[in-house]
């Protein structure tokens, strides 16, 4: 239902990348934000795309700078630029993919819009850092969600925020992209679990580890973040609870609702990883 939208931001976000080293995916941030604007009623201009491709930069830039820290040799089913070209090379596209966002970004002419984006890239340094100091150590839950947060969940709110700059939006409306980054990276968590386990083997200990690490009973650790991610699905769809019903509400529902349904279906068949 949006598919327009997110061919338009597919098709810049190629143009301004320095190399292609990956499928770019489904999207999600902007995919969710655009849902949730149509819901809201919100028209969709040049401006608002302009936002959210730049978030879709910065977050490409991200995860060039990250398969450096992970060591990282495969990113959805492809090669990685670190493990085809090596560390500086995947370093230095991520500079240039962030630097594009920002000349983007500065189009808008908007101090306010600069802001946001560059505050959030400190938070995900925050929270690459407070990662980084936790390696090895059992962090706790606390600890963990708030690593969550500012690492993932502070990139699926700044487009919306930036936004609101630039139209009028509900009160409250950040909280339901907040619910849902938080909950998208710790689905992230159990499926990395379920099939590399390459964050445990690293030293980076997630939900369902924070719950119970054990091998015996990683499975109950996993409905445990499963029972997390429902809180914050609920949060979500109180919210949305709010909004007139339209085609739009019901597919960032249907979004919303996957959340945790491939680990529910996992979970039974997949063997423990921590052995």
């Amino acid at each position: 239902m949006v598919s327009e939208e997110l061919n338009c931001i597919k098709k810049e976000l190629e143009r301004n990348l320095p190399v292609t080293f990956y499928d770019l995916g489904k999207l999600i941030r902007s995919k969710v934000t655009l849902l949730l604007l149509k819901s809201l009623e919100i028209e969709i201009n040049k401006d608002i795309l302009t936002v959210l491709t730049g978030t879709e930069l910065i977050h490409n830039a991200s995860l060039m700078h990250d398969d450096i820290i992970d060591k990282n040799g495969i990113r959805r089913n492809s090669q990685t630029i670190y493990k085809k070209e090596g560390s500086t090379p995947s370093l230095l596209y991520g500079n240039i993919a962030l630097i594009n966002a920002i000349n983007m970004l500065l189009t808008l002419n908007s101090t306010d819009i600069i802001s946001i984006f560059n505050s959030t890239v400190v938070d995900m340094c925050k929270g690459e850092l407070l990662q980084y100091q936790q390696q090895g150590k059992m962090p706790t839950l606390e600890e963990y969600l708030l690593k969550t947060e500012l690492k993932t969940a502070r990139l699926f709110t700044a487009p919306i925020r930036a936004i609101s700059t630039l139209t009028q939006l509900p009160e409250n409306v950040f909280n339901v992209i907040k619910n849902y980054g938080i909950a998208f990276q710790i689905k992230n968590d159990i499926t990395n679990i379920l099939t590399t386990n390459s964050d445990y083997i690293q030293g980076i200990y997630t939900a369902p580890i924070i719950y119970e690490n054990n091998p015996d009973k990683i499975n109950i650790g996993i409905e445990k973040t499963l029972s997390l991610i429902d809180n914050y699905k609920r949060e979500c769809l109180n919210y949305l609870g709010n909004i007139s019903d339209n085609k739009y509400k019901r597919e960032l529902i249907g979004e919303i609702e996957c959340l945790n349904r491939l680990e529910r279906d996992t979970t039974n068949t997949e063997k423990s990883t921590l052995r």
